[in-house]
């Protein structure tokens, strides 16, 4: 009596797995081209790395904010720097500089050196010493 039960079990069981989906290889098909077309994708470029903020006071009073940043990952190698006069947040203005012997540039803006004391040219003030 138990045999003719254990054989129907037998029999649902296998009539339940047949009716299932095997769509596994099509799932992995499907991920194989997505990794094949994320690897394939070009190379992306971060921005530099602001490897120092400086907030300096000159000599009128006014403050000015300065991020140096740089690829190289050290301040000597710094070619960029975001420079603000309004405060923390304000609108950055983006200053450059061919080689480590000039100035930082940009139009009206004007920025030498790279420590603690520094000289800052903004539009509509001459150049003056700020220290940080």
């Amino acid at each position: 009596m138990k045999t003719p039960l254990a054989i129907l079990t037998l029999a649902a069981s296998a009539l339940a797995l047949a009716a299932c989906n095997n769509s596994k290889t099509d799932d992995a098909a499907a991920a194989a081209a997505a990794a094949n077309e994320a690897t394939t994708a070009a190379p992306v470029t971060l921005p530099p790395a602001v490897v120092a903020s400086k907030i300096y006071r000159c000599r009128d009073a006014s403050v000015v904010y300065v991020d140096f940043l740089s690829n190289s990952g050290d301040l000597a190698g710094s070619m960029n720097a975001n420079i603000r006069t309004d405060n923390v947040a304000g609108t950055a203005t983006q200053l450059t500089r061919p080689d480590a012997e000039t100035p930082y540039t940009a139009e009206g803006y004007s920025l030498s050196g790279t420590g603690d004391s520094v000289t800052i040219e903004v539009p509509g003030k001459n150049a003056q010493l700020c220290k940080a």
